[in-house]
């Protein structure tokens, strides 16, 4: 877990950097929504979802990766351990630079879809041809794992106040690694019961499937 922390801390200070340039909005709105609670926010909880399954995805991913590419992608542990080390070298400069091109625009939800599809390509290459190519499957797993950063700059852009960014990234962060927990668990379960990994990446396929929908829609400009 000690990469995606690095990588966390990396990228939410260039988030929330984004985040600062949209302050501003106002003493009055501001002491308006200071009371307010985000849990009966459609919005927020999408947000919330949104960050979570991409989030389960990762610790699975991270967890799990080595494992699977030595049992079904043919390559030697050393390989795999290197074939990790290139997945979270490769998600990291791309979490940097994508925030801010995607802050850019009105709507963040292309840039969300087209990571999360780069992903789902790197499940299904290693579900279906795992030792075609082991490294293409990890670098495509590795750019749908960048939209971590998508998830952190939806926080930053769906609000207009600092109290209500505050709100929403504790309650994102707060259920969404709740929720994310239960994923390397559930996983390494579904593997133990049907003795092969088909399941636990069917369940995989599906999370990540629900996640582009939920992203697609948080990315869209709107407000909590």
């Amino acid at each position: 877990m000690t990469s995606l922390t690095r990588r966390e801390r990396d990228v939410g200070g260039a988030v929330w950097t984004v985040a600062a340039r949209r302050g501003g909005a106002g003493a009055a709105a501001q002491a308006d929504r200071q009371g307010r609670s985000l849990l009966r926010n459609p919005l927020a909880w999408i947000i919330t979802v949104f960050f979570g399954l991409q989030a389960l995805l990762a610790f699975v991913v991270i967890g799990w990766l080595p494992r699977v590419l030595m049992d079904v992608g043919g390559v030697s542990r050393g390989e795999a351990g290197l074939l990790l080390g290139l997945l979270a070298l490769l998600a990291l400069p791309i979490s940097l630079v994508v925030p801010a091109l995607a802050a850019r625009s009105g709507s963040q939800s292309g840039w969300i879809v087209g990571l999360g599809g780069c992903g789902l390509a790197g499940l299904l290459g290693l579900l279906l041809a795992p030792s075609f190519s082991p490294l293409l499957w990890t670098v495509l797993l590795g750019l749908g794992m960048s939209v971590f950063s998508l998830a952190l700059t939806t926080i930053a852009l769906r609000v207009r106040t600092g109290q209500d960014t505050a709100k929403l990234s504790g309650m994102a962060q707060g259920f969404g690694y709740l929720l994310a927990a239960a994923g390397p668990f559930l996983f390494g379960l579904l593997h133990d019961v049907t003795g092969g990994w088909t399941v636990p990446f069917l369940m995989l396929i599906g999370v990540l499937v629900i996640q582009i929908g939920v992203g697609a829609l948080a990315g869209r400009p709107r407000y909590v």
